[in-house]
Order: C-alpha cells, then structure tokens, then sequence
C-alpha cells in the first residue's frame, strides 16, 4: 500500500510496490509478478520499497532515494513547486491515497487529507494551488513543508 515517504528536504516522494508501479507504467509486468527497476542505478528494485518521486516523476531503489534526498536541493520555485504537486496529485489519486499536496499562502508545500470536511472545497483534479481555498489560520493542522 502506498504511503508518504518523510525526507530530509521534503520531497514529495511515495513508496509504492511493485504492483502499484507497473499500474503507474513504471513496473515490467512479467509472469508470476512484476518488476521494477530504478531509474537512477538501473537495478531491479525490492518488490515492496520503491520510491517514486514527483519532482523528477520517476522511481528509485531505496539506496538511490536515500543518496537523492540527503544530497540533492530542493528547489521550491514556483514552476517547479507545480510540476511536482501536479504529479504528485496524479499519482495519490490514481493509487487511492487519502493525502494531497498543494501550497500554503505563504507558497509551501503541505500535504492534506482530502476526506477532512474542512477542505473540501479543495479540488485536486483542477487546482494544485490551496491558497485559493484557504485562509492561513486554517493551516494550522496541515503538515507544512520547510518549518511552518
């Protein structure tokens, strides 16, 4: 089952099987399962522990994400901070995630949950940007990204 992957530099980054990387085409169905390998060392990568990350829509070996994610900035300009809540949103939607991204007014990246009734005016299909949706007090229980 998909789930958040915590970071150092806070990427938006969601460990997925193998099965949930071919339904998203990065998987090589094959008979009697599916594999996956990495686009960074192009190994073939544990079957429950790969990494995809939004920013670069790509998948990683947990090796390869750890070195990514402790060396790599994450640059937070405003067309980069779109591509990657724009696939990161596709991907949890696709994988049924509760958990979406999108930026405070301040511009950073929090993740919400979609079935909190608060946000529901929140449309993930249409909008990255929640400083449409919410005021700043409202943010107090999402988890923001870089400190906040």
């Amino acid at each position: 089952m998909a789930k958040i992957y915590n970071n150092p530099k806070e990427h938006l980054v969601i460990i997925i099987n193998t099965e949930e990387a071919t339904k998203l085409g990065f998987g090589i169905p094959q008979f009697g399962g599916n594999i996956c390998i990495c686009g960074t060392c192009n190994s073939i990568t544990d079957d429950n522990e790969i990494y995809y990350f939004a920013s670069l829509n790509e998948v990683m070996c947990a090796k390869c994400a750890q070195t990514y994610c402790n060396n790599i900035n994450h640059y937070l300009d405003s067309n980069s901070v779109q591509y990657e809540i724009r696939h990161f949103n596709h991907v949890a939607a696709a994988l049924n995630m509760k958990e979406r991204a999108g930026t405070s007014p301040g511009g950073k990246i929090v993740i919400y949950n979609v079935e909190d009734t608060r946000y529901e005016n929140i449309d993930v299909k249409e909008s990255t940007d929640a400083d449409n949706y919410l005021s700043s007090t409202e943010f107090h229980d999402l988890k923001c990204y870089n400190g906040e």
